[in-house]
């Protein structure tokens, strides 16, 4: 017998939300730093609560493929962490690398 899960209202909802705030990050991130999408050569992609590819679906949304996404989930060090990355990826000879930090709180 095969189990198969249904996805909820709160799913939906949440999946969307954790997306679009990591849209919203992005492109508010780049518009502050003057740069294009095309610029940046990596992906460090951070949260706590999530699928475990968030950072590919964000950066696939945000129209960016071809780069290394990394995803970082290490509870409450989990902004820190992706910072720490990104930054060994620039001193490893990466141009540029967007690190974005995606986090919904929820209440049980």
């Amino acid at each position: 017998m095969r189990h198969e899960s249904k996805v909820t209202e709160f799913d939906v909802i949440f999946w969307t939300c954790i997306v679009d705030m990591g849209k919203e990050a992005i492109t508010m991130a780049l518009e502050d730093a003057g740069l294009v999408y095309h610029d940046v050569q990596a992906v460090v992609a951070s949260y706590c609560y999530g699928e475990p590819t968030c950072g590919q679906r964000v950066a696939y949304e945000m129209g960016l493929s071809g780069v290394p996404v990394f995803n970082v989930n290490n509870n409450c060090s989990s902004g820190s962490t992706a910072l720490m990355l990104a930054r060994h990826l620039v001193q490893s000879g990466y141009g540029c690398v967007l690190a974005v930090v995606m986090q919904l709180w929820v209440r049980f």
